[in-house]
């Protein structure tokens, strides 16, 4: 079973006028619970039956899936979400996702992409630079997995390798004994910081050369506090980010670098959230922020809106229609207007976003958008 990738979400969105069908499941991997989980999708494939039943492509929407529910591998070791993307022209597809509240069906001319929004940043990969000064490891990973980068022979992995004979011989015999005073110390810590500054410089050259001019990427950086400190003060990594992952002692393994990472993006993207809703306040003051939903529909079929943001949960039943540049309420209706505003949105460049209300600005009609000036 596939996972959502930014390919697989534009052929989501490539239009024709085939007629479609998206399904979102909940399930739950355990053994015991793979029954429930067939029987819930033959639910709601009768449940889709029975309301469209006057849909003439109906049958070729639900056969592929239909096939499926014979399949004992179709459920097994998975647990969140799966999405069933039926089209009436053959495409068909399947997407393990990390989640949905609810079962959930739309038949439109559009797929239904909203739940796939918030997902999309969770794609973005980012390196980690997990070092030492005896040991020097490169990741690279998203919200998903990490992996780890077999490291260029060029690149040095130790202090000692990097300096060589220039290293400071009292960094790999530190003094002690009665004899040394206050005065030698001071002399040992500060030689400890210039080889490591040095260390952390051609690390931080060689990686950039090696890897960030050929896939720029932001750069995390993990170690104890003060060498992390230290790297961010003599980088010149224009990728590198704020974020950090703070660790005790020695380096960390892959599962603990993917649980901090996934903290960091879930933290980024709340944040990002936060700032395009105060961003709405401001373009809202300024007659660029757009609450209303007839007014929204307007400028992102005009090519004006920057940024779309949707409510989170929000539904709104009914058709946009391009031509007369309006909405349709249709309160029986399966089609979702917002999410109809979101593929049109996002075919001409517009940002999507959905935001939880708690963001705090309530958007009363569901949607809003932010133009271009």
């Amino acid at each position: 079973m596939k996972t959502l990738t930014p390919s697989i979400f534009d052929e989501l969105l490539q239009g024709d006028t085939a007629t479609r069908l998206t399904i979102y499941l909940p399930v739950n991997k355990q053994v015991a619970e793979t029954n429930n989980n067939v029987l819930q999708l033959k639910n709601m494939l009768k449940a889709i039956k029975t309301r469209h039943a006057n849909l003439s492509a109906l049958s070729s929407l639900l056969k592929p899936i239909t096939e499926k529910l014979d399949d004992n591998e179709l459920f097994r070791g998975h647990e969140g979400c799966i999405g069933f993307f039926v089209s009436s022209q053959g495409y068909f597809e399947i997407l393990a996702l990390p989640s949905c509240s609810e079962p959930f069906y739309l038949l439109d001319d559009c797929f239904y992409i909203v739940p796939l929004i918030d997902l999309l940043p969770k794609l973005d990969y980012y390196y980690i630079l997990s070092f030492g000064k005896s040991t020097v490891k490169l990741f690279k990973g998203n919200y998903y997995g990490v992996e780890e980068i077999t490291l260029s022979s060029e690149i040095p992995t130790t202090m000692e390798e990097a300096l060589g004979d220039e290293l400071t011989h009292n960094h790999l015999h530190p003094a002690s004994g009665a004899g040394t005073g206050l005065h030698g110390y001071m002399e040992i810590t500060d030689e400890k910081e210039i080889d490591s500054t040095r260390f952390f410089r051609i690390i931080d050259t060689a990686l950039f050369e090696r890897y960030f001019q050929q896939e720029p990427l932001p750069l995390i950086l993990s170690s104890v506090a003060e060498n992390i400190a230290l790297f961010k003060k003599v980088s010149k990594n224009p990728f590198l980010i704020e974020d950090s992952i703070v660790i005790s002692a020695k380096p960390v393994a892959s599962p603990h670098l993917l649980q901090s990472l996934k903290e960091i993006i879930a933290t980024r993207q709340a944040t990002n959230k936060q700032a395009i809703m105060e961003r709405f306040g401001i373009a809202k003051a300024e007659k660029l922020g757009l609450d209303r939903l007839a007014n929204v529909a307007i400028s992102v079929i005009d090519k004006r809106a920057e940024h779309l943001l949707i409510g989170e949960g929000k539904k709104i039943h009914g058709v946009i229609d391009q031509e007369s540049r309006s909405v349709k309420y249709f309160p029986e209706s399966s089609q979702d207007i917002l999410n109809q505003l979101a593929v049109i949105a996002h075919g001409y460049g517009t940002k999507l976003h959905v935001v939880p209300s708690e963001n705090g600005v309530s958007l009363a009609e569901g949607v809003a958008c932010i133009n271009r000036y």
